[in-house]
């Protein structure tokens, strides 16, 4: 049973963010205990500052692709990894710990949405990646972006777009609300 057992580690391992260099190390996984992963040194890819951290390999960190909001540093200090989008939740100061690190043009605070409605228990405020730059732009495709993170998120996948102006736009279609 050790296929099972070695799955539902790599899905813990993928999930949890702790070990960076896990794939490359599959065919050994029988002879690794869960205790090695979590001891410094212990199967992460990175700098030792977080708990699983070892040396620095960046050879073994995984490519990224399809990082809308840019690319951060992750929890070793070692990989790029994607950077959290607007409204994501994420972890204050510059260090990914549990939710991750805000990308591009972003900055971690406290939710600037209304708490839960009344009767409802209050709940630790969860801080979230909010936009830099609060105004909106006019993009070429004739769309006004409530901001320019959500621009930038747009132009990702269209990379022929481009602003045409700050501000909303004169002609064209009502915000992008993304």
């Amino acid at each position: 049973m050790p296929g099972l057992s070695g799955l539902v580690l790599l899905g813990l391992c993928l999930t949890l963010h702790t070990c960076r260099a896990f794939p490359q190390q599959l065919p050994g996984l029988s002879a690794v205990s869960p205790l090695q992963l979590e001891a410094p040194g212990g199967g992460g890819n990175g700098t030792g500052g977080a708990p699983g951290c070892g040396p620095c390999e960046p050879e073994l960190c995984p490519e990224t692709r399809g990082c809308r909001a840019g690319l951060v540093r992750d929890a070793c200090g070692c990989c790029d990894e994607c950077g959290n989008l607007e409204g994501q939740a994420c972890d204050p100061g510059d260090s990914s710990v549990f939710y991750g690190l805000c990308g591009t043009g972003l900055r971690c605070q406290a939710d600037p949405r209304p708490a839960g409605g009344a009767g409802e228990e209050e709940e630790e405020e969860e801080e979230v990646c909010v936009c830099e730059e609060q105004d909106p732009v006019c993009g070429s495709d004739g769309v006004t972006y409530m901001n320019v993170c959500q621009f930038r998120e747009t132009a990702f996948s269209r990379p022929e777009l481009r602003t045409t102006e700050r501000g909303p736009c004169k002609t064209g279609t009502a915000p992008a609300h993304l």
